[in-house]
């Protein structure tokens, strides 16, 4: 099972900083980090969760702009979390599988 470290995790309106994320049997496991865990991949920037189902391919290069054109990480996280409440693609009272969305910044 592969799990995900980032510098946040944004989930249902909550950021998760420094955080370890896995999807198991459709549910979201978020655990915070305090040391290194096997099997764990680092992404250098933001990990999504989002719902499947509303999740687009524009959706998903929205954010990456967002991502990359935003002068520090802080205001990146800031720009994805008001993007994916206004865009209502966090996942909500189990609508919608969960899905990670990868976005690094470079």
């Amino acid at each position: 099972m592969t799990q995900y470290l980032a510098h946040a995790i944004l989930h249902q309106g909550r950021i998760y900083r420094n955080s370890i994320v896995r999807i198991e049997d459709e549910e979201v496991i978020i655990t915070p980090f305090d040391g290194e865990v096997q099997s764990t991949v680092f992404i250098p920037g933001i990990i999504a969760v989002c719902a499947e189902s509303r999740l687009t391919d524009s959706d998903r290069r929205a954010m990456g702009y967002k991502v990359q054109n935003a002068p520090l990480v802080e205001t990146a996280i800031r720009r994805v979390a008001h993007y994916l409440t206004s865009s209502r693609l966090y996942v909500s009272d189990n609508d919608s599988r969960p899905i990670l969305v990868m976005l690094p910044r470079k």
